[in-house]
């Protein structure tokens, strides 16, 4: 499959960890659906021709943006030992800002796979994709978003770290 890196285009990473900073040396894409399916941690992760990914995850994952700018000359590189193909995956060279834009649950849905892979938007309120592997991808919202916050206040009043650093 060949992947083209855009130098105007949007730069995904995928964590199972909240944070506001990318560590030099973290794994990031413009490929969206990647960043998404690393997020939920899988120990085997494939992808077939035409990018759809097939992984093994479980795990709630979180996409990020980078949030500030950067050279793609100078301030990340080809991962070295990828096994995916050329432009897919990149390491950071030094710590880059990040915005989380999604949280990402790692659900299994069954239905009806439509010529386009897609389920019937007619199964599933507005805010819910799912991509073509069957993970149900609920956004982040404003409910979302005060029941996160919620759950980090409580878990900070009780002692446990809510964000940690990657």
């Amino acid at each position: 499959m060949k992947l083209e890196v855009k130098s105007d285009g949007v730069w995904y990473h995928g964590s199972n960890m909240l944070f506001t900073e990318l560590r030099t040396g973290s794994t990031i894409t413009q490929w969206k659906e990647l960043a998404e399916a690393f997020s939920h941690q899988p120990t085997a992760l494939s992808y077939d021709d035409n990018g759809v990914i097939s992984h093994n995850g479980k795990e709630k994952g979180y996409l990020y943006v980078i949030d500030e700018a950067f050279d793609i000359q100078n301030d990340i590189y080809q991962h070295p030992r990828t096994t995916m193909d050329e432009n897919a995956e990149f390491l950071t060279k030094r710590p880059l800002k990040v915005k989380m834009v999604c949280d990402l649950y790692c659900v299994p849905v069954k239905f009806a796979v439509q010529p386009d892979c897609r389920p019937s938007a007619k199964y599933f309120p507005g805010d819910i994709t799912v991509n073509p592997g069957g993970l149900q991808y609920i956004e982040k919202d404003e409910e979302n978003m005060a029941a996160e916050g919620l759950r980090k206040e409580i878990a900070e009043a009780i002692g446990f770290a809510a964000v940690r650093e990657e």
